[in-house]
């Protein structure tokens, strides 16, 4: 079980965010809340000083709100202390742009295509809230992780302050 901090950044913009600008009714985020909760207990906690393995999936109809909820359970994981998230994806490059697309939205607040290019109309979704803590992405709506992105890092993923994600395809 996760020990409960008051850390909870990234979970109270994403709850901005959903109810600002996607509609969500406060009831509806209050429940999703509740769940995840329970959900982010299950991961383990990321302080302890053993190894173990955590597997999740989500299944669901379309428009049911699973990017919705595992958004949430991003931001929950990274309150709690996780540092690197990867997100797998279907096989189709198209669905794994989507769902990049959702998690600058939801998780990083600007356009991981933008930041590829400098560009400054980079802000979105919850980056509009606070920008102020703004996740790694090593992977963008236009480009996958690749083989040689992973050689010209320059960094050692043990060593970073801040969360990381990958948004990769499951192949």
């Amino acid at each position: 079980k996760i020990q409960k901090t008051n850390r909870s950044f990234m979970l109270n913009r994403y709850k901005k965010y959903l109810l600002a600008d996607k509609g969500f009714s406060v009831s509806v985020v209050n429940t999703m809340d509740d769940v995840l909760d329970t959900l982010t207990d299950l991961l383990g906690d990321p302080t302890r000083d053993i190894m173990y393995a955590r597997k999740g999936l989500i299944i669901g109809d379309v428009q049911s709100g699973k990017t919705a909820n595992y958004t949430g359970l991003i931001c929950k994981a990274v309150d709690s202390g996780y540092k690197v998230i990867v997100l797998l994806t279907g096989t189709i490059e198209r669905l794994r742009q989507q769902t990049q697309q959702r998690i600058d939205e939801g998780f990083v607040g600007a356009r991981s295509d933008s930041l590829m290019k400098q560009d400054e109309n980079y802000v979105v979704g919850v980056g509009k809230y606070d920008l102020s803590v703004r996740p790694m992405v090593l992977t963008s709506t236009i480009d996958d992780f690749k083989q040689q992105n992973a050689n010209n890092l320059n960094f050692d993923l043990r060593n970073i302050n801040g969360p990381v994600i990958f948004v990769i395809k499951k192949n």
